[in-house]
């Protein structure tokens, strides 16, 4: 099977645990037809944290004629999930003891699936139909003009706002790229609607204060009229923070010292931290002598309070690691709705947005050669 690298890599411990023996369980049956002895003979469970990042949960074993099985128990709130298979991924929504049944093909196995079970997991394919038609046929860039087509998301979203499948809407990335951006009013109305309806619906949710804070500082950024980010080729914005010494340092001394930055908004408490950063010492041995500079900002509360076991770690990376400041201004204005996120910069100017490790691997190979 090919090798996958995901910036949210296995944790512990899982949204859901997989159990047989619980007795208040979600099910999933699944079936991939097409395989054949060159794909692969697992699909992989992954979950979602509250940060919207994913972690491995279970490697499900593909019977000999393509049928699977997965389960967990009940979660407190509803809950979004996936199955990756050779690097594709189907979404899936779980509230409580959901039986659901899906049917998908090795060849095409994101785009051309039946899942049923729930009226959730039904629309949850249709958004996702509706925005895999969109991209192929005007590419990822068009989401930030295509009024008519969030329009219908908008639709989608009012007939059960506090539902999972109007969070799901209000948090898709596609290719990297939010689906709704908070620099856009009438987006950001949409994950308003969310997030207001969370509030009155969902109070005790753990993403009803995220999705608020997240409508109520962008909106009263964009009344402003703040400088903010919307295309994924732009100029610098430029960051000063202080580093594990106190010092002070400008993303923008370090973009004109180096040829290549990488800048990684990140949660050194988090469990994806030191995978990441076992990742990312590997690109900077390789072309550090290239000219590969990284700037990384820890967004963490344990990283802006002077934390002293922060400020030792943080000592021992080769790379900028700053932190305890104005953090949030900055996810706001480069648009980071979740961390891990990293931009790449080469002459003042952010050049891409990689989804992933291999991404950024194949980047950074593409500007300082291999």
């Amino acid at each position: 099977m090919r090798n996958i690298h995901y910036f949210i890599m296995t944790v512990a411990t899982a949204l859901a645990v997989i159990s047989c023996s619980s007795n208040a369980e979600w099910k999933l049956k699944g079936k991939i037809s097409d395989t054949s002895s060159d794909t692969p003979t697992c699909v992989v469970l992954e979950g979602q944290n509250k940060l919207g990042g994913w972690f491995v949960i279970d490697t499900l074993q593909l019977s000999s004629d393509g049928s699977f099985t997965a389960n967990g128990a009940a979660p407190a709130y509803p809950e979004i999930y996936r199955l990756t298979y050779d690097g594709k991924s189907i979404y899936f929504p779980i509230d409580s003891i959901d039986n659901l049944h899906l049917q998908a093909s090795a060849k095409d196995f994101d785009r051309t699936y039946q899942l049923n079970g729930s009226e959730s997991a039904m629309q949850m394919v249709l958004v996702d139909s509706l925005i895999n038609a969109f991209v192929g046929e005007n590419g990822v860039s068009a989401l930030d003009t295509a009024v008519t087509f969030k329009r219908r998301l908008a639709d989608i979203v009012l007939t059960n706002p506090s539902g999972i499948v109007a969070y799901y809407i209000a948090n898709k990335t596609v290719q990297g790229t939010p689906l709704l951006s908070i620099n856009d009013k009438r987006d950001l109305r949409i994950i308003g609607a969310v997030a207001n309806a969370f509030k009155e619906n969902r109070p005790n949710d753990p993403r009803c204060n995220m999705m608020s804070d997240r409508y109520l500082s962008n909106m009263k950024r964009l009344s402003t009229n703040r400088d903010t980010i919307a295309a994924p080729e732009i100029g610098l914005i430029d960051i000063e923070l202080p580093n594990a010494d106190g010092t002070k340092v400008k993303l923008s001394d370090i973009a004109d010292k180096n040829k290549v930055v990488v800048l990684n908004f990140t949660s050194y408490t988090q469990d994806f931290s030191t995978p990441l950063n076992i990742e990312l010492r590997k690109l900077y041995d390789r072309y550090h002598s290239s000219g590969l500079e990284i700037y990384q900002i820890g967004v963490d509360k344990a990283a802006q309070s002077d934390n002293f076991e922060w400020r030792q770690a943080a000592r021992n990376l080769p790379w900028v690691t700053v932190y305890n400041g104005p953090v949030a201004e900055y996810v706001t204005s480069y648009n980071v709705p979740t961390v891990p996120a990293i931009f790449i910069i080469s002459g003042s100017t952010i050049v891409n947005r990689p989804a992933n490790v291999e991404e950024l691997t194949r980047k950074l190979g593409q500007l300082l050669g291999q």
